[in-house]
């Protein structure tokens, strides 16, 4: 299907028993000059909606005859964790968050053969990408980018999202083997990075209106920056990269939030930020930070279980100065 210069298709992956397929739907936005290709890519986990309406509100907005270059978009990655509003395809029990399975496997399980089809068909045809999360079903994230290789490329990559995106951390693919969407890119020589924003708890209309919009606008600067579209990019006044660890519960129940708790504010070492109690109030556990740094993510739920994860804390390894002006 074409719309004005935009191409509408879906990549087979396999079929169903009543014989519908099952794919990747992909938008291909092709300018009317040269430059380069981003891959904007959305709902790797299925219970993460900020990024799939981040897309389709792109794909609407951008008009082919103002783009330098291309820009593919897969609004749903995961349309079968998607449809069960689930972090990742319930129906495979063995490889179950698609986000850990790149590069995959042309012979593994579906899960795999999902990753294989899009690090090899799609990830070629890219010279960016980005990916869009949020928290999910169990944590709020700030506004932030996450790079698994920590090169100059990926850092004017993520500093080109604009004001309001300070926070840059280093994902858990610079530290150990994880094998991640743009960990994956990463190690195919093609800058990519992830942008979280959001969760559960910002469903109401309002924040998730907001949360899509503050999408929208930094990946049109990114455009901006790399000359895709015409325009002055706009650039934050600080980036603060940040390694950051996740904290988990030892003792599972309610959740109280102190008033520590503030999504993108500092903590300081010691300081409390949440207080875990039975169901009859008694106190199990006291969480508090272990370090001095930006509280980047906080539970989404007010109830528990043990070894849960409720956050993170970025501890700040050092400030830079973004690099303006377009590539």
């Amino acid at each position: 299907m074409n719309k004005k210069d935009k191409i509408y298709q879906v990549l087979p992956i396999t079929k169903r028993a009543d014989g519908s397929t099952i794919g990747i739907p992909m938008v291909k936005i092709t300018g009317q000059s040269s430059g380069p290709t981003l891959l904007l890519t959305a709902g790797v986990h299925g219970d993460e909606p900020e990024g799939v309406r981040s897309c389709l509100d792109l794909i609407s907005q951008l008009d082919s005859d103002q783009i330098h270059g291309t820009v593919l978009v897969v609004p749903v990655v995961n349309v079968a964790a998607y449809s069960m509003r689930k972090r990742g395809n319930s129906l495979d029990d063995f490889y179950y968050d698609l986000n850990r399975q790149f590069p995959g496997s042309q012979k593994g399980t579906f899960t795999q053969r999902l990753a294989y089809k899009l690090a090899e068909e799609i990830f070629s045809q890219a010279d960016l990408i980005v990916d869009i999360h949020s928290g999910g079903s169990n944590i709020y994230c700030a506004r932030r980018s996450i790079i698994n290789k920590d090169s100059e490329e990926n850092l004017q990559l993520a500093s080109a999202l604009g004001p309001g995106w300070d926070f840059i951390s280093k994902g858990a693919g610079t530290r150990k083997k994880i094998n991640d969407l743009t960990n994956t890119a990463a190690q195919m020589g093609i800058p990519a990075i992830t942008i979280e924003n959001g969760g559960i708890n910002g469903r109401l209309p309002d924040l998730f209106n907001k949360n899509v919009y503050d999408n929208v606008v930094a990946i049109k600067n990114v455009m901006k920056a790399f000359n895709m579209i015409d325009g002055k990019p706009l650039y934050s006044d600080r980036l603060l990269v940040m390694d950051y660890e996740p904290i988990m519960t030892d003792n599972g129940g309610l959740i109280i939030f102190e008033q520590s708790c503030r999504i993108g504010k500092e903590v300081k070492k010691g300081e409390k930020i949440i207080t875990v109690t039975d169901y009859f109030d008694n106190i199990f556990e006291v969480i508090e930070a272990p370090y001095d740094g930006i509280l980047l993510a906080i539970p989404a739920q007010v109830v528990l279980p043990q070894g849960c994860q409720i956050g993170s804390i970025g501890k700040i390894i050092r400030r830079i100065k973004p690099k303006r002006g377009q590539v």
